[in-house]
This record gives C-alpha cells, sequence and structure tokens, in this order.
C-alpha cells in the first residue's frame, strides 16, 4: 500500500504521471527501504491507465476480488473511523 499512497500523493501534488524515481524518492524520504520488484510492478501496472478505473487486490479486506482505488479509500476510512481515539 506504500507504493500506492506515494502514487497517489504524487498525483494529487500534479505530478501527471510518477515515475518509480519519483516514488522511490518519497518512500525513501521518510526512511523506508524500497522494494524494487514491488515498485517496478506498480508502475508496470499503472502506466497510462485512469487510476480511478484499475482494482486492485486487496488481501486485508473482507469483500472478495478486486477493488477500485476509491473503495480501497472508502473501505479504509470506514476502518479507521472505527478506532478509538486516545489523549
Amino acid at each position: 500500500m506504500r507504493y500506492i499512497a506515494a502514487y497517489l500523493l504524487l498525483k494529487i501534488g500534479g505530478n501527471e504521471s510518477p515515475t518509480a524515481a519519483d516514488i522511490k524518492k518519497v518512500i525513501q524520504s521518510v526512511g523506508i527501504e524500497v522494494d524494487e520488484t514491488r515498485l517496478n510492478t506498480l508502475i508496470s501496472e499503472l502506466g497510462g491507465k485512469d487510476i480511478n478505473a484499475v482494482r486492485f487486490f486487496n488481501p486485508l479486506s473482507s469483500r472478495q476480488g478486486r477493488l477500485t482505488i476509491l473503495q480501497l479509500i472508502a473501505e479504509g476510512t470506514s476502518k479507521l473511523a472505527s478506532v478509538r481515539a486516545f489523549g
């Protein structure tokens, strides 16, 4: 998910076509080691496609099959909302 998150951050920031180098820079900026194989797979899967139409497999999902990025975000938001705030 970190690669998808970095890709989406770059898209939101105005980068219409993030490269592997762009994503790597974002991930390494927060001290995370990059798995080149996963990164290159993501780039090859997303190349030239509308991110809203791409379907992703989420092994942590209670649903079966593949979800669009918007469905993944909605599912994550729902799970986050159910977490109690401490403080």
